[in-house]
């Protein structure tokens, strides 16, 4: 996969608060792109890749979650996330769904 990914193309957004959206570039490059879908991955389940998520579903964009390319410092923490965005934010994939679904 990542041979196939052309990095000189990327675009680094620096964030100053939990939601990569808030006060950042972010919506604009995804709209830019015609990006529809985000998908989210990252280090704190509950913080910032959770609130990524309920960030990017309310600016309308579709979500996919990967619940095992997340963590967070206890597991009850993120599980508590993941029940809430499969509820009503988004589809929460594993890695492997969302490679197959590439």
């Amino acid at each position: 996969m990542l041979k196939s990914m052309d990095h000189e193309k990327d675009v680094i957004i620096e964030k100053c608060r939990n939601d990569a959206f808030h006060q950042t570039p972010l919506k604009g490059q995804l709209l830019a792109l015609k990006v529809d879908t985000v998908a989210i991955v990252g280090c704190l389940t509950n913080l910032c890749c959770e609130n990524t998520a309920r960030a990017a579903h309310d600016n309308d964009f579709n979500v996919l979650f990967l619940k095992d390319g997340n963590a967070a410092s206890k597991k009850e923490y993120h599980k508590a996330s993941i029940m809430n965005l499969e509820y009503g934010f988004g589809k929460v994939p594993t890695c492997q769904e969302f490679i197959d679904m590439l």
